[in-house]
């Protein structure tokens, strides 16, 4: 089994279905670990969970963005950071809470605040190293940045390897498109949630990444 992990995808599913095309992905036999925010800013957040559904092997790893849309689902109201983040863009795509289908719900319950596997920890924003993950609470896990900082001093602990989105490479690297790396910290989130940027998978074992954009 190959296993994959995923950057923001922000509601571009013409970039999810291509870069999944790019790596001929088995959707009955690869993984798929999403780093989370699939939904928000692009139009097709509705139609890129549906794309992800059809994964048989996948971990759901929540974004802030998802955490934002859970909440709407859950208990209704539009908070104005959630609307002016994107959340206005995937409403439309859905047409209204009555009209999201129970599979995407359930689909999202599945989420999590973070994923370990061979060693490597998922997660979409970060954590404090110092700090034992179940003293975390999930916002931690999928708003935090400290991490960046801390692996460019030095190797996180613990883990082999640890995959990250939510930061943006562009906002890290001076307009870095490609992921980035510091010692044992990978950045994933290369601004496919923005017209500049693009989206990128990523082979956990290899650390083989392909990417496309909107232009490609």
């Amino acid at each position: 089994m190959r296993i994959f992990t995923i950057g923001d995808i922000h509601g571009n599913v013409v970039l999810l279905k291509k870069i999944l095309k790019k790596v001929n992905f088995d959707y009955n036999e690869d993984k798929l670990i999403i780093l989370g925010d699939i939904v928000d800013r692009g139009k097709h957040s509705k139609e890129c969970i549906e794309e992800l559904t059809k994964i048989k092997n996948k971990v759901f790893v929540i974004g802030n963005h998802d955490a934002r849309f859970q909440k709407w689902l859950i208990h209704g109201g539009m908070h104005l950071i959630w609307r002016i983040g994107g959340g206005q863009a995937t409403l439309r795509s859905y047409g209204g809470k009555h009209k999201v289908p129970n599979h995407h719900r359930e689909f999202l319950l599945t989420g999590v605040p973070y994923h370990i596997e061979n060693n490597c920890m998922f997660v979409h924003g970060g954590f404090q190293p110092k700090k034992k993950l179940e003293d975390h609470t999930p916002h931690n896990f999928y708003t935090n940045r400290t991490l960046i900082g801390f692996a460019k001093k030095k190797r996180i602990p613990k883990f082999d390897h640890v995959f990250v989105g939510h930061t943006t490479t562009q906002f890290v690297g001076l307009g870095a498109k490609k992921p980035l790396t510091y010692h044992n910290l990978t950045l994933l989130d290369t601004g496919a949630g923005y017209f500049f940027g693009r989206l990128t998978l990523m082979d956990i074992f290899t650390r083989e990444y392909w990417q496309v954009g909107r232009r490609e």
